[in-house]
């Protein structure tokens, strides 16, 4: 009766038809895109049938459900018949999960399209089907359910097969690329013991997982299925195992050589600026912080009290190269007084035996900011030449050598702060750590910048083209004076009203057309560009008009008035020199801020009058931008009705007052 009779079960809108030996069942019409959830439903009611009515273990079962060829001499994806391997059972399911396409038997692929036991993912998204649906026996299909009931059982992270998470999910969830984790892994493969709740690869992953997202223990251990304790000596462990087996290779003064430093990790622009073009070290250095919760140890507290922050911290160090290469990390040290930058790096130099000294030599260039002012006479001690951006000696603002001297320096130290920011992606070293983890902080640190070291790409490239331009450009350019400037000065234009004519932007058709190069070979950067929206976005009124000024006589002069970015009491001038048709068609500009008569570059206030003018107004569709809209969401306090009855009293009693 088995032999011959036809069953058909029906479970949730899906058909499934089971045949006697030697009868062949119908097609059946489903999608080869069901997921793992309508598949573990639907083929769990198959079972249930099959076992409830004791079907033959020869019944052949026929599943909507699409299935590659059964070939075992050629490759099921490519159909070439190079070395072949056969298909591991983990991939057979994952591929039936992810894609309802079912491989039966001993299939076999080229060996190039398996990450581990697992499809790649681009090899897995091709079509390597030849029917719409399969035919199997009984026992199949149990031992098929048996796995995905053994699959959704384990529903924590797998970092322990190499191609169970696609790389999209090792860089979200490690912050590094799924070949990396494994280059990483072999590292401290040998110093981690596998148990039986967790592997290395494990340990490693909830490591990395804890630095990058900063999640707890507790959620930690819901996503790995393992107890709080657990994950806590996991993330011990790999943290042993990464401070010495890894970080000693990638971190620290002994990692790199001199000359590898200097050719790998220095840009062309920064010798040619500070060294010379000789090879030289050249250090930039600036301090970090890291929050801490307040401490209940009052001298500890004090100790870690940053004024100037206005929280409790601690302060790593950091030493990196003009690419952005970290060469090492120092402390952490405390955040009161005793310990501003400057006199952490008076220390560094100070101490007996100083590693730091026996790593450079005389000549070396060390880049700084305002806060090692009190480090400069000891830097110039020991033979090193330090560059820091000028302080305003008189007056409000810099006078254009100081101001260009300034710009030299922070065209070279901005990439400390891009660092910086780097590893504060790591969401850990971002938020407030807890005092327990104090002890650590210098560790976690050190393996986020070993990290960064070995798998990010440089903050800039040592060796551009264009270095060696801009270079040339900023040193000709450090040697002249703002010759408009002393135009306006001469002629009293600050003063001077009748002599300036108020038009809006859209009746200055001769201004020219500037391209983002163009404003470039003005600004010799990016973050003015980077700014100029926001500066512009204010200062057009509610008909999106720009109003500005151009001279009565000097129809290439122009004069704009700005609000200050930081003080809203404030406004600064700024005129604009141009000719339409030239090669440099922006000859000249002048401003009233701090940094405004520099012509290394210009201030951010120049830069958005010539993005708005030049680059802006040309375009056909206006950038829209999301901030815009902000303030409709938030309420003032100081706008609301005032009755009649109210308003009276008051005047009453201003009347009264007076």
């Amino acid at each position: 009766m088995a032999g011959s009779r036809s069953r058909t079960i029906r479970r949730l809108g899906t058909s499934v038809s089971t045949t006697g030996q030697g009868e062949q069942a119908g097609p059946q019409s489903s999608s080869s895109n069901d997921r793992s959830s309508s598949l573990v439903g639907n083929l769990a009611n198959v079972e249930s049938n099959i076992t409830s009515q004791n079907v033959n273990v020869d019944q052949q079962i026929t599943l909507p459900f699409s299935r590659c060829s059964k070939a075992k001499n050629r490759c099921l994806i490519c159909r070439s018949s190079g070395q072949l391997v056969v298909v591991q059972s983990e991939a057979k399911l994952r591929l039936f999960i992810n894609r309802g396409i079912i491989i039966k038997g001993q299939c076999r692929c080229c060996k190039r399209h398996l990450k581990g036991k697992f499809f790649k993912q681009n090899d897995e998204s091709r079509d390597p089907t030849v029917s719409d649906t399969t035919t199997m026996p009984s026992t199949e299909v149990c031992g098929l359910l048996n796995d995905l009931r053994h699959f959704a059982s384990k529903r924590s992270l797998n970092f322990d097969a190499p191609g169970a998470l696609s790389d999209t999910d090792y860089i979200r969830l490690t912050g590094i690329t799924s070949f990396n984790f494994e280059n990483l892994h072999d590292y401290i493969s040998g110093s981690i013991k596998n148990t039986a709740n967790r592997s290395s690869r494990t340990c490693l992953g909830i490591r990395l997982m804890k630095l990058i997202t900063g999640l707890s223990h507790s959620i930690l251990a819901t996503l790995f299925l393992i107890t709080r304790r657990s994950v806590g000596r996991a993330i011990t462990s790999a943290r042993k195992a990464l401070m010495d087996k890894f970080v000693p290779f990638h971190l620290g003064l002994h990692h790199i050589s001199r000359e590898d430093f200097i050719n790998l990790h220095t840009r062309e622009l920064a010798q040619a600026l500070f060294a010379d073009g000789k090879d030289f070290a050249i250090l930039v250095a600036d301090g970090t912080y890291i929050y801490i919760e307040k401490s209940s140890n009052y001298v500890f507290q004090r100790r870690s009290y940053s004024v100037y922050k206005g929280r409790p911290l601690v302060k790593p160090m950091m030493v990196v190269s003009t690419t952005g290469y970290i060469l090492e990390i120092y402390g952490p040290y405390f955040a009161d007084g005793k310990n501003n930058d400057a006199s952490i790096l008076n220390s560094l130099m100070r101490q007996e035996a100083s590693p730091f000294l026996e790593w450079t030599v005389a000549g070396d260039v060390v880049v700084v900011d305002r806060g090692f002012r009190d480090s400069i006479a000891t830097l110039e001690e020991y033979g090193f030449i330090p560059a820091m951006p000028r302080f305003l000696e008189s007056g409000s603002q810099h006078d254009t050598a100081s101001a260009n001297e300034s710009r030299l320096v922070t065209k070279i130290r901005w990439v400390v702060e891009s660092v910086n920011g780097l590893i504060k992606q790591w969401k850990m070293l971002a938020q407030v750590m807890p005092n327990s983890q104090i002890p650590y902080i210098g560790d976690y640190v050190r393996i986020v910048s070993a990290i960064c070291d070995a798998y990010r790409p440089p903050r800039v490239s040592a060796t551009s083209h264009d270095d060696a331009i801009i270079a040339e450009r900023m040193l000709s350019l450090n040697k002249k004076g703002n010759v408009l400037q002393k135009m306006v000065e001469d002629n009293g234009w600050v003063r001077k009203r009748v002599i300036w004519e108020t038009i809006e932007a859209t009746s200055l058709p001769d201004f020219p057309q500037l391209t983002i190069d163009d404003l470039q070979r003005v600004t010799i950067g990016m973050y003015q560009i980077k700014q100029a929206a926001s500066y512009t976005r204010e200062h057009l009124d509610n008909e999106v008009n720009y109003m500005l000024q151009v001279h009565k006589e000097r129809k290439d002069i122009i004069r704009i008035h700005m609000q200050s970015r930081h003080t809203t009491s404030k406004q600064y001038q700024l005129w604009i020199q141009y000719e339409k048709h030239s090669f440099d068609p922006i000859k000249g500009w002048y401003c009233q801020c701090k940094n405004g008569a520099r012509v290394v570059g210009c201030c951010a206030y120049i830069a958005s009058v010539l993005w708005y003018l030049g680059h802006y107004r040309w375009l056909n569709h206006a950038p829209q931008y999301s901030s815009d809209h902000y303030h409709e969401f938030l309420v003032d306090a100081a706008d609301f009705e005032v009755s009649d009855e109210e308003a009276e009293e008051e005047v009453e009693a201003e009347s009264v007052a007076e």
